[in-house]
């Protein structure tokens, strides 16, 4: 198989399908639940450089990370757990960085899109033709003919609400590594 042809079944393959497949090949290859876990993994949330989980600062060159990993490495300190690097926000659902997540980083809406009816877009919309008002086709369509219930502001207004990410609430203590 060539490099090509498996870098366009990657492209081209369903999200839940690579991470079975990822979770699979790191059960059975430790090298590469090692190369994982430098990507997905931290030592620390509180530090300001992204070690990989399991290396020491002085391990990690500025802008490469070695593949193999250190000689005598352990797979954990005794006072440090792995967190995971990345994960999606509950908010607005985006992917983020749990090391670098700002203030203004996250943007939302304050409730949910309602249809608004007093919108001269709605005047001349029969139901029984065109379909139901709310539907997520409408919406993407025509975003100016709804409001957020919550603020008020019109569907194609930018957020405005700003703050940090909230991940999802995952325990480190399910987190298993193994060396």
């Amino acid at each position: 198989m060539t490099s090509r042809s498996l870098m366009e079944a990657i492209d081209y393959a369903d999200p839940d399908r690579l991470r079975l497949t990822l979770k699979n090949i790191c059960e059975r290859s430790a090298i590469a639940r090692d190369l994982v876990g430098i990507e997905l993994l931290v030592d620390s949330r509180s530090s300001s450089e992204d070690v990989p989980f399991g290396y020491e600062a002085h391990q990690v060159a500025p802008a490469v990370i070695s593949i193999a990993p250190p000689m005598g490495r352990k797979a954990s300190s005794p006072n440090k757990r792995p967190f995971i690097r990345y994960s999606i926000c509950g908010t607005c659902g985006k992917e983020f960085e749990t090391l670098h997540n700002n203030h203004g980083d996250c943007t939302w809406h304050e409730g949910y899109l309602e249809a608004d009816i007093e919108n001269e877009l709605w005047d001349d919309h029969c139901e029984d033709t065109f379909g139901l008002v709310d539907r997520e086709r409408h919406r993407q369509e025509n975003p100016n003919g709804w409001v957020w219930s919550g603020c008020g502001c019109r569907g194609d207004s930018p957020a405005c609400r700003r703050g940090p990410h909230t991940a999802r609430d995952v325990s480190c203590k399910k987190l298993r590594v193994d060396s």
